[in-house]
């Protein structure tokens, strides 16, 4: 064979392993997002974040005597993007329920611009939340009972962890429900054997 052939030889060589190193990253991401959808991060995972248990929290607007599902979302947060369409299906199934999405992150033409797709559970107005609650980042939940006191605080981002934490919060009249938040911290190990 001649030096020319090997050369063109190498450098197609070259371009499979760059080509392939480029597809393996795709993939990998992929499964990346599908074991986040198969298994999301449990309500609650995150330690160090969000208000503690038991502590007295309110904000402007609130309900009084109404218990609250406060759900931080960011318009930057991929996560956030696919849970929005969960608001409004919880919203219909917990009509006894305050949900609220404080819209936090970027400049507030963003946060508004946000909000106004999210419809009218959005809170732009709230975002310093965020940071008076320390909460970690989004999406994130903070579950408060009729006393204005978290029930459980943590990430949230699937529907059914949305529904574990509106049925904590109304189990027992919005008194804490061993039971109930057992299953939201458990968060998705039943489903994720099936």
């Amino acid at each position: 064979m001649s030096e020319a052939l090997w050369q063109v030889l190498v450098v197609v060589l070259l371009i499979a392993v760059v080509l392939e190193a480029v597809a393996l990253v795709a993939v990998m991401r992929q499964v990346g997002g599908v074991l986040l959808q198969l298994n999301p991060a449990r309500v609650g995972q995150i330690e160090g974040g969000g208000p503690e248990p038991g502590t007295e929290v309110e904000y402007p607007g609130r309900e009084i005597g109404k218990p609250a599902l406060v759900l931080f979302v960011s318009h930057t947060c991929g996560l956030c993007k696919d849970l929005i369409p969960a608001i409004p299906v919880v919203q219909s199934h917990y009509r006894e329920l305050e949900i609220v999405a404080v819209v936090t992150g970027g400049e507030e033409g963003d946060r508004l611009a946000y909000a106004k797709g999210i419809g009218e559970t959005a809170r732009p107005d709230l975002h310093d939340l965020q940071q008076r609650w320390s909460v970690p980042g989004t999406p994130f939940a903070v579950a408060i009972d009729r006393d204005n006191r978290v029930q459980v605080s943590g990430v949230a981002n699937s529907l059914d962890q949305l529904e574990a934490l509106a049925e904590t919060l109304l189990a027992d009249d919005g008194a804490p429900d061993t039971a109930a938040r057992e299953e939201v911290e458990s968060g998705e190990t039943a489903k994720a054997a099936v």
